[in-house]
């Protein structure tokens, strides 16, 4: 009941919940556009702000949502690209001058951060002609996910830790340039070089490769039920949680062999959840990640060259078997669809 009451409200969003749409070099232009627009907004705001830009931050990051809103009354074309990229840059740099702008301390607020951006996106990807735009999914999917961290870090974890594996307070302050790195040490404690260094635990890794499996298995179900446009998000967040989750996870342990095997899982199900002519782009990430983890594996087994070579020599012959056990039950054709006579 639950999965098609889910599925009936992605029915609400209309057709991009089902198709992707095309792409072209006019409406990526239009999406670079507004990154500078987005710029210009923040050099604006450096101009004529005070000691506290907390009044201007929020009042002119306002108005570039409401233009971006707006676009709707422009023709169809590359001015709605600009107005999404603007609503992408703009939710979450609006929300860090409701909170942060005035030189507040501590990572707290974030929670906030985090959840109202994230109720954000899914309003624009629900409702207004924003409705159906696979981007603000899946920042909205990558905001929950790092929120779920973010709390798992607060909660379990060392404070000397990473609060998120992927989107990060400090990852996001960098992003959207609100912060230069002396306020970005101010406000969370750390100078930036140890941002960089910073740890993941393992319960925040955990916690990203679970939320990464799950959402490469939702994508395969969308797939399947042919919401092909509202699948893309899951997968592509799913691919980026799983596999960062699975390397850090491995690499807590110091073990070559856990980290490559599950990078090879994470490839093998985000190959599986987009197998079929609907996301060659996936299949291909997918086997590339089972690659790259058994490589990495095999050089946890043996440093030495004919070892080496001869546990390759087993992996290629496992990949090619467990392709000619695949074709039929995937239903692909011999030769990539070559036509026969």
């Amino acid at each position: 009941m639950a999965g098609t009451a889910a599925l009936a409200q992605l029915d609400q969003v209309g057709w991009r919940a089902k198709m992707r749409p095309q792409s072209g070099l006019a409406h990526v232009l239009g999406a670079g556009a507004g990154v500078f627009a987005v710029a210009a907004t923040e050099h604006l705001v450096s101009k004529i702000a005070s000691d506290n830009p907390t009044a201007p931050g929020i009042l002119l990051n306002l108005a570039l949502i409401l233009v971006a809103l707006a676009a709707a009354l422009a023709p169809l074309g590359p001015a709605r690209a600009t107005a999404v990229v603007a609503l992408v840059f703009a939710t979450p740099i609006l929300w860090l001058f409701v909170f942060y702008a005035n030189g507040q301390s501590g990572t707290g607020w974030f929670r906030a951060v985090y959840l109202l951006s994230a109720a954000m996106y899914l309003a624009l990807y629900s409702l207004l002609w924003t409705r159906g735009r696979a981007i603000f999914l899946a920042i909205a999917l990558l905001f929950v996910a790092s929120y779920i961290q973010f709390e798992v870090h607060r909660q379990v974890e060392s404070p000397k830790s990473a609060e998120a594996l992927v989107l990060s307070p400090r990852q996001l302050v960098g992003v959207t340039g609100l912060v230069t790195g002396a306020q970005a040490q101010s406000l969370a404690g750390v100078s930036p070089q140890s941002i960089i260094e910073g740890k993941t635990g393992n319960y925040q890794a955990g916690v990203g490769l679970a939320l990464g499996v799950i959402f490469l298995v939702a994508g395969g179900v969308l797939i399947r039920k042919r919401y092909l446009g509202a699948a893309v998000p899951f997968l592509v967040i799913g691919a980026i949680e799983g596999l960062v989750g699975a390397a850090v996870l491995g690499s807590n342990e110091g073990s070559q062999t856990l980290t490559g095997l599950m990078i090879a899982a994470v490839g093998l199900l985000l190959g599986l959840a987009g197998t079929g002519n609907t996301r060659r782009g996936s299949v291909w990430v997918g086997v590339i990640a089972i690659v790259i983890g058994f490589s990495g594996a095999i050089t946890g087994w043996t440093s030495d060259a004919l070892g080496q070579a001869g546990y390759e020599a087993l992996a290629a012959v496992a990949l090619l078997g467990a392709g000619w056990f695949l074709v039929r039950p995937l239903q692909e054709a011999p030769d990539g669809g070559e036509p026969t006579r």
